[in-house]
């Protein structure tokens, strides 16, 4: 997010996809931080799911929690869209179609919030406030695994397109051809931190929703969901494009900087005169 802030350029070009995935992980670690720094005063956790009422806390830190998760996830998915479709659309009409992801991300969480919100679904549980109701965890689990299923498709799509495209490029366009699918390698990393991280939380919360539950289970299930963001802000950090951005903006630091000396520096010459 600071990168996008600092450096424009990354907001110009397919990294805005980052961004959007960046602002869902930074309010859904907040969740989580925010829910170990209250937890010795309010009462977030039940081993057995719990409903409450709706004018508790807990219900409306649960619904946000649905909101932004489900968010987070779907930018994830989108990501992955994006990228199977920039082998059939021109790179001038890529930026077209943002306002359908957004619509599709925004709207979907909005709507899966209001209807749990209506259904009274929300509680403790033993990971903190969530979906508290019995098989209604399914409005998050459904489409997740929905998620991860299209993603891994997707990927390996990718992966076999991509393995082709640089056995099959020509002399005259391979350096457009391997820009572009070392772009598409570098995006596909988000995909399988998604898969990865998303994988086990789904498949602890359908044993739970079977009433199979283990203490080692529950434990990697906290972690996978906190990690996310911190898995994602690794491969930013270590993608070629943040490493240009980081030597531009040093480059315009120092530029700027040479301009100011030289400007005092003329300044005090033309004073002495």
């Amino acid at each position: 997010m600071v990168t996008y802030a600092k450096f424009q350029a990354s907001g110009k070009t397919r990294n805005r996809f980052v961004f959007f995935l960046s602002f869902c992980d930074f309010f859904f670690s907040a969740k989580f931080f925010v829910t170990a720094c209250i937890a010795n005063h309010v009462d977030q956790f039940s081993e057995v799911p719990t409903v409450v009422d709706i004018n508790d806390f807990c219900f409306w830190f649960g619904a946000f929690g649905e909101f932004i998760a489900l968010a987070t996830t779907s930018w994830n998915m989108m990501i992955s869209v994006h990228l199977f479709r920039s082998f059939r659309i021109k790179s001038k009409e890529r930026t077209t179609h943002d306002a359908y992801y957004h619509l599709y991300v925004w709207g979907l969480s909005l709507i899966n919030s209001a209807v749990l919100i209506y259904l009274r679904a929300f509680g403790k549980t033993y990971n903190g406030c969530w979906i508290a109701a019995r098989w209604l965890d399914m409005f998050f689990l459904v489409p997740l695994a929905t998620y991860i299923i299209s993603s891994t498709v997707i990927m390996i799509i990718m992966r076999h397109k991509i393995n082709r495209a640089r056995q099959n490029m020509l002399t005259v366009t391979t350096a457009l051809i391997q820009k572009e699918n070392n772009f598409r390698s570098q995006m596909m990393k988000y995909t399988l931190v998604f898969i990865v991280v998303w994988l086990f939380p789904l498949i602890t919360r359908l044993l739970s929703s079977f009433g199979y539950e283990s203490g080692y289970l529950i434990e990697f299930h906290i972690v996978c969901d906190a990690i996310q963001s911190l898995a994602n802000s690794i491969v930013w950090a270590t993608s070629p494009n943040f490493v240009k951005f980081i030597k531009e903006g040093m480059r315009k630091g120092n530029n700027e900087r040479q301009s100011l000396i030289q400007g005092s520096q003329f300044s005090t010459n033309y004073n002495n005169l």
